[in-house]
């Protein structure tokens, strides 16, 4: 297989719809940037040996044997820039919602932009760097938090529009929005 990703502690391949990571195989549908999703996903959640651990350990865990152990950095988006300020919605926003963010007042933020993977020295041009994120806490004048949480894709998850059609109509049995 040739090689399609290298960062420390961590080696991909490719070889047509057959992928590896550290020489495990998983077949993909042939979309590059899907394929590598897919197979940092697939790779993460497989089995776990500690079944007796919460599930965010478990999860951690998995992660760390993805990426390997970096002491402090998180195990997932170790490599992040955190800054705060403040959000004030356009005055027509109340207009569309009750929430307190909205209502025109300025709202203390706190917003890390990160790159994925659990590598902190990894380079952002790199593409297991995708999705890149961002995250926005809104902290409250009662005290309370919301959370907002972006992911750039570089891919979409279906290759057409009849795909994307038929990955929303199960969406409209749970979500009914529109009425018949």
């Amino acid at each position: 297989m040739a090689s399609s990703g290298r960062a420390p502690g961590l080696v991909m391949a490719r070889e047509g719809n057959r992928l590896a990571l550290n020489n495990e195989v998983f077949h993909g549908n042939g979309n590059k940037n899907a394929d590598m999703a897919a197979l940092i996903l697939a790779a993460g959640l497989g089995p776990v040996s500690a079944q007796d651990a919460a599930l965010e350990t478990q999860i951690v865990d998995a992660m760390n044997k993805i990426y390997g152990v970096h002491p402090g950095f998180r195990a997932n988006h170790a490599k992040g820039v955190v800054t705060g300020g403040s959000f004030k919605a356009a005055p027509a926003a109340a207009r569309l919602s009750k929430a307190v963010i909205f209502n025109g007042g300025p709202i203390p933020v706190t917003v890390r932009f990160s790159d994925s993977t659990g590598i902190p020295n990894l380079p952002e041009g790199s593409p297991l760097a995708s999705p890149h994120g961002m995250a926005i806490k809104f902290h409250l004048p009662d005290g309370g938090e919301t959370d907002l949480v972006i992911n750039a894709l570089k891919f979409f998850p279906v290759a057409s529009g009849e795909d994307f059609r038929d990955m929303c109509s199960p969406w409209r049995q749970v979500f009914p929005m529109h009425p018949s």
